[in-house]
């Protein structure tokens, strides 16, 4: 896993991650100044309580119209690859890889080489394998990737290791970035998939605290 850095590098780390998305005003005013367990308690209270969203929701027939949307839809939104003038093109940009793919090519269960899908960052089967728990639909660490790179990162943590191939919808390989070690259980994301990949790990040991009682988020 990565080595350990300094908390009061988190708040940094979140306020760059969001520096684009209009931060209401004062948003980080009750973390300011802290440090340590202080400064990691007090983001957690402000990042507490996100509204969940239903993994799929087979009531989801059109995934522009904002209505009964479930993660596939929100994925158009935050990993999307549309030009400001056409927003709803329904081209999602891939984690790992520096590439676009369009909604069509979602893994809906029959997905091919060339589909993707929904990656937990934090593995799921670390703590939260139940689709009624909130950390599975979390959108702060659910991204589009490669199905065939989502499968070579499995679960494993994340470290350094060997190249890996990413197979293309022919069949034929093509070299990437990602490294992978199956024997120690590692996969190292691309550079350009590195910083995105900390953030969202720091996010998740953040936001889910160990034996907080929140009973609707069912989170061990």
């Amino acid at each position: 896993m990565f080595k350990a850095i300094p908390v009061t590098v988190l708040l940094l780390l979140l306020q760059s991650f969001s520096s684009a998305a209009h931060i209401p005003f004062n948003y980080y005013a009750q973390a300011q100044g802290l440090t340590g367990k202080s400064l990691k308690d007090a983001l957690h209270k402000i990042i507490d309580n996100h509204k969940v969203l239903l993994y799929t929701d087979s009531n989801n027939l059109d995934w522009f119209d904002g209505k009964n949307m479930d993660v596939w839809e929100a994925l158009l939104i935050t990993d999307s690859s549309c030009a400001p003038v056409n927003p709803k093109c329904g081209e999602v940009h891939m984690l790992y890889l520096d590439e676009t793919r369009p909604f069509t090519k979602a893994n809906r269960g029959s997905g091919k080489h060339d589909s993707w899908d929904r990656e937990h960052v934090w593995p799921k089967s670390r703590g939260f394998s139940k689709k009624s728990q909130a950390g599975y639909t979390d959108l702060h660490h659910l991204r589009p990737a490669d199905r065939n790179i989502n499968g070579r990162h499995s679960n494993y943590g994340y470290n350094i290791g060997g190249e890996i191939n990413d197979k293309l919808a022919d069949g034929s390989e093509v070299p990437t970035t990602m490294r992978l070690d199956k024997v120690n259980e590692s996969f190292e994301p691309s550079d350009k998939a590195k910083g995105q990949v900390a953030r969202m790990l720091y996010y998740m040991a953040v936001r889910y605290e160990v034996n907080e009682l929140n009973g609707y988020e069912k989170m061990p």
